[in-house]
């Protein structure tokens, strides 16, 4: 390839930019091919000047993101003038040369325009910033910005190459509108890619090769046949009901790709994307829900295809559409579409007062589409969010939805005035309301019939009422979620000749009132009453004026009977008889018990009334909430529960109630239930400790555990500890070989339960008896190798089995740390040697020996012994004939220091490794006559309660110096030990 060197080009730009510099050398010079400039070879390619023409070959076929700017910036000799305004008029627009259009682009979330200059292959023209620079006239809303601040979804004029424009992919195309200039019309026209193509009579330019290049290429086909065999790593991720797809490039090696798409991952893959050149694509063909495959695959120059791997990806699921609430006096009834998923769906329910923020979850693991939300209070507002979840944890949420619960309890009152009914209810506060509608029935309770609607007020008058006529009034509220609430019903009696009494309950007192009579101002009025209808009636107020009169003696609970009389003059008027049934009175004398500790007993005093009450009884674990049926219609004065859980408090209040549906609730009255003992669950040593578990109670209260230990039985119990929080401890104040009894009871609120059962857990045994007599017993083997220093000559004895008797008294100081001292005797005998004669082959050897042991927590063992001895060695006489070996008697003390490690560490049960040095020290005590040696032992023993039983193996070898022979004595052998506790003694 001929290149002409620009201004400002380095040799090493060159060599990047068409990749040569990984065959070229490390340090970017030409190197090998100086052939090819002949006339570089001088300054070995490292010097070149601007115009200069240099011959380059390429180490591969050009990729499109390598060669399309050299060739794009070729494709006409022309510059691209600078723009007239355009500001929209497509008359402004200035024609661009015939390899160039114009594209109008929509800014998604996330551009950036350097990235689309650099992605049109703008940027070499327009500005090395990645700003618009010398187009603003194309966009004359960002010259604001100079360019640089781009917002989505708006639109920015681009000149693109056609031959660029043709390698976008096919899902870009389709969004792009081009400005294209007719021939025929002599005009820009704003048309699709489509029609471009349909319409475009330019030769697209193609991409041409130097032959230069040709010629590489053929030669490099043959040695690059094998070379692409690393398979294209694909990913895929999902965001916005949209896949985004990436994969590695294979440099220099893949010219394009092809994109395949299936929704079966074996086979029925179809082409997706067709002559790709990038390695990001955005499918935007998908459906939530469902899970799609893609593969990708390369091909390079030489037509060979290269696999990608297979990457499966769920889109979430689908759209939560078409909620719906249904709202009853006691819950909100939610349904919605189900969800399209190929995975399988759960569904969780979120609420909250707020529309942005304080979404508590209600429900999780829903596999059906609805929910019934039993904890909705009355004049409320909510928002719900609905959220659909497959198995890889894809997440679609619905949007918040708004209502209003049920309207809270309306209580209508209405009063007879001279020519209308009167009706006012209480006031709604959180103006949740919407309006009410007033039905109304003549004669009876039924047929009722709207009399007036969208009601905004408190109160209203209804004027078309008719004389001596009777009638029945309900008020519709409905609030803004259209849930309605009826009130309760009234009665009115139009009389307004006739006297006309009406009655209404009150806090405390009943409230009586009256049409005024027509016909004299001066009338007086008796009122009567009376517990017994028609019979009986006693006068409460004499010669009363007002037509409200307010009777505060009454009892809640009662029924009443009513009439009123007016006197006028000599006459009397009397009215109709009112009855009315005033609220049961409430349940206050209260006592609660417990029976058994198993049962509550609930006894209460019945409330003096002249009609029948019903009493129903509640209970709760949780103060103020969740109450339950416990007894309806509960007769007499006792009832027993006997479904509580102990270790809790109970809360129960009663429910009182009239023919008339009248209620009265109680207080809450609580009492604790003792704990039950728990059940033991664990009991054992663990490393020298003991360890107790025991089950949890289930309780609303916090429970304290106190543990007692002592003997066999609860009254030798002691107070121990008490534990709250957990159900476990580890008691570590324990002796050794001791069995302990442990009982547990729990303390709640200052109530204690029964001892629960008893556990006995025996510690271990100590790792040794506290003073002990050890008796040892054993055979040894002696090798001594004697060094005669006045003849300089060596001698080899042997003995045969000798025995070896000891007697130790051992005391342990504490688990960790043990002494002993005691004495023992070797018969020592030697066997007959064939080379020496020798004149004394027995000897006793007695010795005194003292030791310390200590013992650490992490297996290992520290000993030292001292052990002071009569030795025996033998120098042999080398002029005697025959030759001999005279015996000679030393007295040595030996030190061991000793390091061991118990690999068994079972109960009671131990296995000892211990190594050794040995320090001798001869009875003349010179330094430089000190001998040193080493002792290995294996020891296992046995220990019970009142003895021990051990074994041990060992293998030794040191060495004693003396004036004339210099004796190192090998010794290996078993000891038996058997200790005997003292106090057995």
């Amino acid at each position: 390839m001929q290149y002409k060197v620009q201004k400002k080009d380095t040799l090493l730009g060159i060599l990047k930019k068409y990749s040569l510099k990984p065959i070229y050398g490390n340090n970017g010079y030409l190197s090998e091919i100086l052939k090819l400039n002949p006339h570089k070879i001088n300054t070995k390619g490292n010097l070149i000047y601007p115009g200069e023409i240099l011959t380059i070959p390429l180490k591969k076929e050009v990729e499109n993101n390598s060669l399309n700017n050299n060739l794009v910036e070729n494709l006409e000799n022309k510059k691209i003038p600078r723009y007239k305004k355009y500001n929209g008029n497509l008359k402004n627009i200035q024609k661009l040369p015939s390899s160039h259009v114009y594209i109008i682009y929509k800014v998604r979330k996330n551009d950036m325009i350097s990235v689309l200059l650099q992605k049109y292959k703008s940027f070499p023209i327009y500005g090395k910033k990645g700003t618009l620079n010398e187009t603003l006239d194309l966009n004359p809303k960002k010259k604001p910005t100079k360019g640089d601040l781009i917002f989505p979804n708006e639109l920015i004029t681009l000149p693109i190459s056609i031959w660029v424009l043709n390698q976008l992919s096919e899902n870009e195309k389709k969004y792009l509108k081009i400005i294209y200039f007719n021939e025929k019309q002599q005009s820009h026209e704003e048309i699709s890619y489509s029609e471009f193509l349909e319409t475009n009579k330019v030769e697209i330019p193609p991409l041409t090769l130097p032959e230069t290049l040709k010629e590489n290429l053929k030669d490099e086909k043959i040695n690059n046949k094998n070379n692409f065999t690393n398979k294209i790593k694909l990913f895929a991720e999902t965001k916005d009901k949209k896949i985004f797809l990436k994969w590695i490039r294979k440099e220099n090696v893949v010219l394009r790709y092809e994109v395949k798409k299936s929704i079966n991952k074996d086979n029925d893959f179809i082409t997706f994307e067709n002559n790709f050149f990038g390695n990001r694509l955005t499918d935007y063909e998908v459906y939530l829900g469902k899970i799609y495959y893609y593969q990708v695959i390369g091909i390079d120059r030489f037509g060979k295809k290269h696999e990608s791997n297979i990457v499966k990806i769920q889109l979430p699921p689908s759209y939560i559409k078409n909620i719906s609430i249904n709202i009853t006096d006691t819950s909100a009834e939610i349904t919605w579409d189900k969800c399209e998923s190929q995975s399988e769906l759960t569904y969780e329910i979120y609420r909250s007062n707020f529309e942005r923020n304080g979404y508590l979850l209600l429900k999780d693991n829903l596999k059906d589409p609805n929910f019934s939300d039993k904890t909705i209070k009355g004049d409320s507002v909510y928002f719900y969010k609905v959220k659909a979840i497959d198995k890889n944890k894809n997440i679609t949420e619905s949007s918040p939805i708004k209502f209003y619960s049920f309207p809270n309890e309306v209580k209508l009152s209405a009063y007879l005035k001279n020519n209308y009914v009167y009706l006012e209810w209480n006031k709604n506060f959180n103006n949740n309301l919407s309006n009410y509608n007033l039905l109304r029935s003549k004669e009876n309770e039924n047929n009722y019939e709207l009399i007036q609607a969208n009601i905004k007020d408190y109160f209203t008058r209804d004027y078309s009422i008719e004389k001596n006529q009777t009638y029945f009034y309900k008020l519709v509220a409905k609030n803004l979620s259209s849930v309605t609430k009826k009130s309760n019903t009234v009665k009115v009696v139009t009389s307004f000749d006739d006297l006309f009494l009406q009655i209404i309950e009150e806090e405390n007192s009943i409230k009586l009132y009256w049409n005024k009579y027509h016909g004299s101002t001066n009338i007086f009025y008796n009122i009567y009453r009376t517990e017994v209808e028609n019979t009986d009636f006693t006068l409460v107020e004499e010669k009363f004026q007002k037509n409200v009169f307010v009777d505060p003696k009454v009892e809640k609970g009662n029924r009443y009977f009513y009439k009123v009389i007016a006197i006028y003059k000599n006459n009397t008027i009397e009215s109709n008889i009112f009855s009315i049934d005033l609220k049961p009175k409430t349940i206050s004398d209260v006592k609660l018990s417990i029976i058994n500790k198993k049962s509550v007993k609930i006894e209460w005093k019945n409330t003096q009334s002249n009609i029948t009450t019903k009493t129903t009884i509640l209970k709760s674990y949780d103060l103020n909430t969740n109450f339950i049926l416990l007894k309806d219609n509960a007769e007499g004065n006792t009832f027993i529960d006997d479904n509580i859980r102990q270790g809790n408090i109970i809360y129960y209040k009663f429910i009182t109630e009239n023919n008339q549906k009248n209620i009265s609730e109680s207080n809450v009255f609580k009492i604790i239930v003792p704990s039950q003992p728990p059940k033991w669950k664990k009991a054992e040593v663990i490393n020298k400790e003991i360890y107790l578990e025991w089950e949890k109670l289930e309780s609303n209260l916090t429970i304290t555990y106190e543990i007692y230990r002592g003997f066999k039985n609860t009254d030798n119990m002691s107070f121990f500890t008490e534990i709250t929080g957990k159900e476990n401890y580890i008691d570590s104040h324990i002796a050794a070989d001791t069995e302990y009894f442990y009982a547990i009871k729990t303390k709640i609120d200052n109530f204690k339960s029964d001892f629960s059962d008893i556990v006995s857990v025996s510690s271990d045994l100590s790792n040794n008896i506290p003073s002990s007599v050890q008796i040892g017993f054993g055979i040894s083997y002696f090798k001594l190798l004697e060094y005669n220093k006045a003849s300089d000559s060596y001698a080899s004895l042997n003995s045969a089995a000798s025995t070896n008797q000891n007697v130790l008294l051992v005391q342990n100081w504490s688990e960790e740390f043990k002494t002993h001292f005691g004495l023992g005797l070797i018969y020592f005998d030697l066997l007959d040697s064939p080379v020496y004669a020798i004149n004394q082959r027995q000897a006793l050897l007695p010795y005194l020996q003292f030791g310390l042991s200590l013992y650490l927590k992490s297996s290992f063992l520290l000993e030292y012994k001292n052990i002071l001895q009569q030795d025996i060695y033998y120098q042999s006489q080398i002029n005697a004939v025959p030759k001999t070996m005279q015996d000679n008697y030393i007295i040595v003390d030996n030190h061991i220091f000793y390091l061991g490690y118990d690999f068994l560490e079972k109960i009671n049960l131990h296995l000892y490794g211990k190594v050794g040095y040995i320090l001798t020290i001869p009875n003349f005590f010179n330094y430089s006559q000190f001998g040193n040696g080493y002792q290995a032992e294996i020891e296992l023993f046995q220990q019970l309660p009142n003895y021990s039983i051990g074994l041990k193996l060992f293998y030794s070898s040191r060495t004693t110096y003396t004036n004339n022979v210099i004796s190192t004595v090998t010794e290996n052998g078993v000891i038996l030990n058997f200790n005997l506790d003292l106090g057995l003694l």
